[in-house]
């Protein structure tokens, strides 16, 4: 499968750090914490469903099934409108493949404050893509009807600038060709989405809503090599290719159907790493920050077992490693260039991880489409934990798709100079035994004593 090259692509670091180790358990537990368990269990709402009837500009009509946020689950259960607004996730069926089944998928979406709302229509075996696109733009347009309709159930209820698109198969290719066509759409999830006439691999290069294309790498329906691989090259903006290891084109359904492949995970196994894939990225950017840490997609909280991860932020940062020498007692600064690689303006900021205090200048630029800004991190050594640690500078993307990305980098702080010469020497060594049984500037690692402990720690670091 293609993957991106190292010029484009903020990948998550493969090496973990004792930090970033840590900040992923945070991560996860953050995780854990929106579902009650983890992103792949049920939320805190019933799931109801109803099929409901969408009408089109011209007038005529199709039936879609809604999946909502109920006080009980099941078929036209009432609807629960406390945890509104709700976004709106539409939905494209695979060729031949009833709604039916992915209704645990969907059902899972609205258990988490999703309107989840899919087409029945063009289910016949000379279906109409586009016409096939334009239905699940008419499926949000019916909700957004319904939130401004004083008899609607949904009156005043609906997120109509919260607004996502995705299928499976067929209908993955139709959400590319609806997110091309309707920048209302702020987010793009597919399963196992196939090339689509009109092309959706070449509608894909009119796609700027950040977009995650989740495949199963044992899909012999839809293979992803020629399929995702080349959506994902030509997505113009945040873009993640997620690719389940062992799974298949029919893991993605609830039950199988003729001629269904499979693959040597578990239907279970993948729909559960489906779902939990699927929520993430819905919930950033459809629910916002509050309701999924940006850990958890764009940073290393999105590494999962079983699932090979392509991110690219459409954000660059570079240098992409580096080290800083800040002396003791003084400070040091750094410089990073951010660069917009995305399709529009974003406005971009940076931020540092974990929350140190240090001065980043600007608190944050507009970078046009091409552009690229400069930002400086200035480091002060009282600020810094002692004996090192290992700083991640996060450049993040707020653009009209409400869409947050991330690229990653590491910096590690020298703090052993005590002298602020660039090199930890003699002079460095006759600073901490001039205070050695005391506080004082040689108190490497912070524990109100210069001793034995911090010997070791500037003997460790001392320059060749």
């Amino acid at each position: 499968m293609p993957r991106p090259s190292a010029s484009s692509c903020c990948a998550v670091p493969t090496s973990a750090s004792p930090f970033v180790a840590s900040l992923l358990s945070v991560v996860l537990l953050a995780g854990s914490a929106l579902a009650g368990g983890t992103t792949a269990d049920p939320g805190p709402f019933a799931a109801g469903r109803r099929d409901v009837t969408v009408t089109r500009p011209d007038g005529s009509s199709f039936t879609a099934t809604l999946h909502y946020p109920a006080t009980t689950a099941g078929v036209n259960a009432p609807f629960d409108p406390s945890g509104g607004p709700y976004p709106v996730y539409s939905f494209g069926h695979g060729f031949l493949s009833a709604v039916t089944l992915y209704q645990s998928t969907l059902a899972h979406l609205a258990s988490h404050g999703f309107f989840a709302i899919a087409s029945q229509s063009q289910g016949g075996l000379f279906p109409s893509h586009a016409a096939f696109a334009n239905d699940i733009r008419f499926c949000l347009d019916h909700m957004i009807a319904a939130n401004a309709s004083a008899s609607s159930p949904y009156f005043g209820s609906v997120a109509v600038e919260a607004l996502g698109v995705g299928g499976h198969s067929m209908g993955g290719g139709a959400s590319i060709l609806a997110a091309a066509a309707d920048p209302r759409i702020r987010a793009v999830v597919t399963l196992a989405a196939a090339n689509t006439n009109p092309s959706s691999i070449t509608a894909a290069g009119q796609v700027v809503a950040p977009t995650r294309l989740i495949v199963g790498s044992q899909d012999t329906i839809v293979p992803p090599g020629p399929s995702a691989g080349p959506m994902y090259d030509n997505v113009l903006g945040p873009r993640q290719l997620a690719d389940i290891v062992g799974g298949s084109h029919c893991g993605f359904i609830d039950s199988s159907i003729p001629f269904c492949d499979s693959g040597s995970i578990s239907r279970a196994t993948q729909l559960a790493l489906t779902r939990a894939l699927m929520l993430e990225f819905l919930a950033l950017h459809l629910q916002g920050d509050g309701a999924m840490p940006w850990e958890m997609v764009w940073g290393p909280g999105a590494e999962r077992p079983g699932v090979e991860l392509d991110l690219d932020a459409r954000v660059v940062v570079t240098p992409a490693t580096g080290e800083v020498a800040v002396p003791a007692g003084g400070a040091a600064t750094a410089v990073w260039t951010i660069s917009n690689v995305g399709p529009r303006e974003a406005e971009v900021e940076l931020r540092l991880d974990p929350a140190i205090e240090a001065s980043i200048t600007p608190a944050s630029a507009t970078i046009a489409a091409g552009g690229s800004a400069k930002f400086s991190v200035e480091f002060e050594s009282a600020d810094l934990p002692k004996p090192t640690v290992e700083v991640t500078i996060s450049a993040r993307r707020h653009d009209l798709a409400r869409g947050e990305a991330v690229a990653v980098i590491s910096v590690t702080p020298a703090i052993a100079d005590l002298n602020g010469d660039g090199l930890v020497n003699g002079a460095d060594l006759s600073i901490l035994l001039g205070a050695f049984g005391g506080p004082g500037p040689g108190d490497l690692n912070g524990d109100g004593v210069v001793d034995g402990a911090d010997l070791a720690i500037l003997l460790g670091a001392w320059t060749p």
